[in-house]
């Protein structure tokens, strides 16, 4: 029980040090920042799986690519 107390409590200062509410910008900015580095994480990645694993085939690069733009979307659409 104290080490759940302890968590919470540790989880409200971290994110009360880094809540950015003053500039708007800053939010929108990191928002596109860590929409578009996951973008580019994931697709890549899955057009390597493609290629060299056997029998990838570029539908499942294509979905992939998809399934990566729908979680860029949902990570930065709350700020921006």
């Amino acid at each position: 029980m104290g080490e759940a107390g302890g968590m919470e409590e540790f989880r409200d200062r971290i994110s009360n040090t880094l809540r950015i509410e003053d500039n708007k910008l800053i939010r929108e900015l990191l928002a596109e920042c860590i929409g578009t580095f996951f973008l580019l994480l994931s697709g890549p990645a899955a057009n390597i799986q493609a290629a060299v694993a056997v029998g990838g085939n570029s539908t499942s690069a294509h979905i992939a690519w998809g399934i990566g733009f729908m979680f860029a979307v949902y990570l930065a659409a709350s700020v921006s």
